[in-house]
């Protein structure tokens, strides 16, 4: 299930940064072992939404500041930095929230998948993973994986 479920995650990144936010990514094949070595010591910020259903887990998304910075920028249609924390967070949520649902919808279409809220997490507080997507953007990388609970 887990595989299904982030090679569904990893097309939706796909169509969605593409989308909505203008990005061509490109993933990256050589991320090394680890998640945290992928960011180096750039301003990070993560998102987590949770889904149940057959199987429940998380789905977590990382972004550096400066490429949620231009995400913003072109989800907003704006040539100025955003202001404000809570609209730059209020991207990266949204951004989640329309990968997972695509994803979920994607892995089984006969069964209910109920998706949560999208919340912020500490990127500090997330432990190493071995198992992730990774893609290089304009701006930086970016990452996403799951966590399931059974």
């Amino acid at each position: 299930m887990k595989k299904t479920l982030m090679t569904q995650v990893t097309n939706s990144i796909f169509d969605v940064m593409e989308t909505m936010f203008y990005f061509t990514l490109e993933e990256k094949k050589d991320s090394g072992d680890e998640l945290s070595g992928l960011f180096d010591l750039e301003p990070l910020k993560a998102c987590s939404i949770d889904f149940s259903g057959d199987s429940s887990g998380t789905i977590y998304l990382l972004v550096p500041l400066n490429v949620l910075t231009a995400m913003t920028r072109n989800f907003m249609g704006e040539d100025e930095d955003p202001a404000s924390d809570a609209l730059l967070e209020g991207t990266l949520k949204e951004a989640l929230n329309m990968i997972a649902g695509s994803a979920l919808t994607k892995v089984n279409k006969e069964s209910y998948m109920g998706l949560g809220i999208p919340e912020m997490v500490d990127p500090g507080m997330i432990e190493a993973q071995k198992e992730f997507a990774a893609f290089n953007t304009q701006e930086g990388v970016i990452a996403s994986f799951v966590r399931l609970n059974n």
